[in-house]
């Protein structure tokens, strides 16, 4: 039973990981959409407070004075976020906000290209992986019920 539970919850960092990766991919086509729309900083940020857990530290009462680009980045640090989706992730966090309408669209897309990328990676390590694991614990539990018995 220990071996199976091992073997799961090693899987689940798998699933973590590709969870990270949607979540990346809808704030970034969510943001091209508001941005595309004309929405200011405070509604983008007020979109992504609520459209995913990787921004929830950002705070309800930021001013206008604030740079957006350092609250996003703290509010990064603070998630689960690691590795590749971290990087990903600041690099979102540093160039939002930067250049011209038409430069942000250009530069969500090839965050978008790069996070597809990176998510069919991580699902085909879920798939791989992820049975590779869940197999181990159950043959490590199964042996060692036969080692005891």
């Amino acid at each position: 039973m220990c071996g199976s539970l091992w073997g799961i919850s090693k899987a689940a960092v798998y699933r973590d990981k590709l969870r990270i990766c949607d979540d990346i991919l809808i704030i970034i086509r969510r943001t091209a959409g508001l941005i595309r729309c004309g929405c200011d900083t405070s509604e983008i940020l007020a979109e992504l407070k609520a459209e995913s857990d990787i921004f929830s530290d950002i705070p309800d009462d930021f001013s206008v004075t604030e740079d957006i680009n350092e609250i996003l980045c703290k509010a990064v640090e603070k998630s689960a976020a690691e590795g590749e989706e971290k990087n990903l992730l600041m690099r979102y966090c540093k160039e939002l906000g930067t250049t011209d309408i038409d430069g942000q669209t250009a530069m969500l897309g090839s965050l978008a290209e790069l996070a597809d990328e990176l998510r069919e990676r991580r699902r085909a390590d879920l798939t791989k992986y992820g049975r590779l694991y869940r197999s181990v614990g159950i043959l490590f539990g199964l042996m060692a019920g036969i080692a005891i018995i």
